[in-house]
């Protein structure tokens, strides 16, 4: 039987032929079984240098030193060295978790997390003295919160729509609203040149009035009408592009539809929400999306979940730790919830921000940088382990752009690359994605 959402993906009603014209090249295979990409993005730039701290006494005295002012503001024995998490698989640098990211450490050491140590915008292999000579071409806008996450999701400042994530999707020509969803304030990473996708409230959904209802104002009859005046039914349209119109309009229907489903069934979300954990209510949505995929009808899906408050320039000691906190019980509750329906091998998630952010710290804060860390979460990464190289904890070195900031070693191409790959993006459709991946070697970010 074909239901109304197979007719939709397949018809276009009379309009234009959008599959044949707009699709690139890459789209035309379909890579069986089903995967998705969580990018959790922490909004206002993560200080990776208070995540992982050294745990051998020089380097740690030296870490300690250049934050003295700032470590202040920290409760007794808060960051001492002997309150860290070791990093305990074979080949590990000598770093430890900060108390707050105990379950992080949990997934890392169990081999469920890989550290992408030193990640963010370039627009070609950079050094400190290629900076310094001024020979160096650099990226838009450094240091700007907007431009730089921006950046980080669609390749460009702040102003573009669409991100690489949400571009992954169109290499597999999939029209589906479903297939990019984003979770609180719309961000560019989930939508894409073929569809602005769906972007969900935290902890409900609302549909369209009369719309999934058996009765309004107390009438049986009145929901049908509702649905056919918001389908367009009976009504088509000779401009194209008012056909194109009503329908994108009624696949954002039918997800929204689907999506209810979803949510209302709670498959999974209910093992991944933890009471008072934002971040882990949203990422009970996913779930539970990620859950009903069957039902869905989609192969491939992103989604996009942000997080907020990270721009620590001051009073970090009391605003960084909790966000910490939520961050690493929100990724090990999901990681543990995809696995208890045993898809933690078909979903991967990473977090991006903004940028790291300086090693030498101000009175009671640390200013903005370039590179950061990201980590990914899954059970299909190769984890335990940290991707690229670890600079070290001090100012001086090659990478050092000033005060300890970073000057990244891996780039988003070479990042989103490896996640594309994963992903099913064959090498074709990943140059789409990402026109300048040609300038970075390909082969140095092995995350999976």
């Amino acid at each position: 039987m074909t239901t109304r959402r197979d007719f939709l993906r397949t018809s276009l009603a009379g309009g234009i032929a959008v599959t044949s014209m707009s699709l690139p090249a890459a789209a035309q295979a379909q890579t069986p079984g089903y995967k998705a990409l969580v990018c959790i993005l922490l909004d206002g730039g993560m200080d990776s240098f208070d995540c992982l701290v050294p745990n051998t006494t020089n380097d740690y005295n030296r870490w300690s030193g250049y934050r003295q002012s700032m470590l202040k503001g920290y409760d007794p024995g808060q960051r001492d060295m002997s309150s860290l998490h070791a990093l305990t698989t074979a080949g590990s640098p000598n770093l430890g978790f900060v108390p707050e990211m105990a379950d992080m450490a949990t997934l890392y050491n169990e081999g469920s997390m890989a550290i992408v140590s030193n990640v963010g915008p370039l627009v070609q292999p950079t050094t400190a003295a290629q900076v310094a000579a001024g020979t160096a071409q650099l990226p838009p806008r450094l240091e700007s919160h907007n431009d730089q996450l921006a950046i980080w999701q669609t390749m460009a400042p702040d102003g573009q729509a669409t991100g690489w994530a949400g571009r992954f999707i169109d290499q597999f020509g999939d029209l589906d609203p479903l297939a990019r969803i984003t979770v609180g304030r719309p961000a560019p990473m989930a939508p894409s040149d073929l569809s602005p996708g769906i972007t969900l409230s935290r902890g409900s959904l609302t549909l369209p009035l009369g719309m999934g209802e058996s009765r309004i104002y107390g009438s049986p009859w009145l929901p049908s009408q509702f649905e056919r005046h918001y389908r367009g039914q009976n009504r088509s349209y000779s401009n194209i592009l008012m056909q194109e119109v009503l329908n994108a309009q009624n696949r954002a229907l039918d997800g929204s539809i689907s999506l209810q489903d979803a949510l209302a069934i709670q498959t999974a979300g209910g093992a991944v929400a933890r009471p008072g954990n934002d971040l882990s209510n949203d990422l009970a949505m996913v779930a539970d999306v990620i859950a009903h995929h069957q039902q869905t009808g989609v192969s491939r899906q992103v989604f996009c979940v942000q997080m907020y408050g990270f721009d620590t320039h001051a009073n970090q000691a009391d605003r960084l730790p909790p966000l910490q906190a939520e961050l690493s019980e929100a990724l090990l509750s999901f990681h543990r919830g995809m696995e208890a329906i045993g898809m933690e091998n078909d979903v991967t998630t990473f977090t991006v921000s903004d940028f790291g952010r300086t090693l030498v710290g101000n009175s009671n804060g640390t200013d903005h940088g370039w590179g950061g860390m990201s980590f990914v979460v899954g059970g299909a990464v190769n984890g335990g382990r940290f991707v690229g190289n670890v600079p070290p904890y001090s100012t001086g070195h090659g990478q050092d752009w000033r005060r300890g900031a970073l000057i990244p070693e891996t780039s988003i191409e070479q990042f989103g690359s490896a996640l594309g790959s994963w992903f099913g993006v064959d090498n074709a459709g990943l140059d789409n994605v990402f026109p300048n991946r040609g300038r970075f070697d390909m082969n140095a970010t092995q995350i999976f």
